[in-house]
């Protein structure tokens, strides 16, 4: 069975882990650490915190809007999203996203909304880059921020230039599914020196993640990743999902979208920091493979025209395939029966589940994509042999 996900660690990690454990990780990593995410996303600035979550709350308190000010979210979103937003006592509203290329439809808002708005956060779904030029423009020209949520999205180009830096802020999440593991983890990036210096300060107050939460992350990934090895999946989690793929639900693996709550701020610590700055190396030389597999896997659903369209200019990270179907679950029913377990329910329709304006004009696309996975870890036959079950089932559904 090939996995819809995988959970990966770096090589020397368990050496590193214990080492830092009992005798303590450098406080010097936090700073090398932001300073090599800075870089990656072409900022000056970067301030770490305990998760992609714990980020966006420390940034909207940082940017100190106004209260009941309103903020333009995407419909389709991570629900945590949203709730942090609202947490932080400000108002939704929702754009409308397009099937086509999962861009904003600004022209469905209406123009005292946008007059009133403070903030649009858009994400680079699925480390594939949003049409970030494009939303740059729309929010200089109505005086608005523009946040990135690039939490799937590092390595990620737009035009040649790295996501994060195209608006005022931008947010990477280091959680332990995402393109770099830091057993939890969140960085606010920014070329604003004012920001910076309020998020600074905001870090600094705060204190790092107990060590027994961090411990609970650690173990939490290596179960994730003894799961998620492709024979452990197919001996045991195969049987257990299978009956809700044969019918088409929902399985016990996908994500309620009742469990992504916001998270209050709180610092990276050491250790996590650490881990970052040691597999950050790793991760930027194998970014150009990943980007290949990746291309050659969204090639074929490109040819059986489901894929997501792209900006000629975009260049994705390889972290994970969109596809969008009108039956997608029966599309993840036939890839299943021939042994590639498809990703749904990533991503959700959250104007059906959380307040906001606009919500009567918003498409329903949570179970119209789908996800294959790219592939990367398999060997180069192993990979051929994978494209051509691809291609057999496209061809079939």
């Amino acid at each position: 069975m090939i996995p819809r996900t995988r959970t990966r660690h770096f090589r020397g990690q368990i050496f590193y882990l214990i080492k830092a454990l009992v005798s303590g990780a450098r406080a010097t990593d936090v700073g090398v650490f932001e300073h090599l995410v800075a870089q990656m996303a072409g900022t000056k600035y970067a301030s770490s915190f305990a998760s992609g979550r714990s980020a966006l709350t420390a940034l909207l308190d940082a940017l100190d809007y106004p209260p009941q000010s309103t903020v333009l979210l995407p419909s389709l979103n991570y629900p945590a999203v949203p709730r942090t937003v609202a947490a932080a006592g400000l108002l939704i509203h929702w754009i409308p996203v397009s099937r086509e290329g999962l861009r904003p439809d600004f022209d469905a808002v209406d123009t005292a909304v946008i007059q009133e708005a403070v903030a649009v956060i858009w994400p680079h779904y699925y480390g594939i880059p949003a049409p970030a030029q494009e939303i740059a423009r729309f929010c200089r020209l109505n005086d608005i921020d523009y946040i990135e949520d690039s939490a799937h999205a590092l390595g990620a180009r737009v035009g040649g230039a790295p996501v994060g830096g195209f608006g005022r802020a931008g947010i990477f999440s280091f959680e332990t599914s995402k393109p770099v593991n830091t057993f939890g983890g969140g960085v606010i990036v920014t070329n604003d020196e004012f920001l910076a210096d309020r998020l600074t300060a905001i870090r600094d107050s705060l204190a790092a993640p107990a060590a027994g939460d961090i411990l609970r992350h650690i173990i939490k990934s290596y179960i994730e990743a003894f799961a998620t090895n492709p024979w452990i999946y197919s001996i045991f989690v195969r049987a257990a999902i299978s009956g809700a793929k044969r019918d088409c639900r929902s399985d016990f693996l996908e994500e309620s979208a009742d469990a992504p709550q916001p998270r209050p701020a709180a610092a990276l610590s050491a250790l996590q920091a650490g881990a970052g700055v040691r597999r950050l190396a790793g991760y930027m030389r194998e970014l150009p493979g990943k980007r290949r597999r990746w291309k050659a896997v969204q090639g074929l659903l490109d040819a059986a025209e489901l894929s997501v369209a792209l900006d000629a200019d975009s260049e994705p990270n390889g972290y994970m395939t969109v596809a969008v179907h009108s039956d997608a679950r029966a599309v993840a029913r036939a890839f299943f029966s021939r042994g590639v377990d498809v990703k749904m329910g990533y991503m959700k329709d959250c104007h059906l589940i959380c307040e906001g304006g606009g919500a009567d004009l918003c498409n329903s696309l949570e179970n119209e994509l789908f996800h294959l996975p790219p592939g990367t870890d398999l060997s180069p036959s192993a990979f051929e042999k994978y494209l051509s079950l691809i291609g057999d089932t496209l061809r079939d559904v």
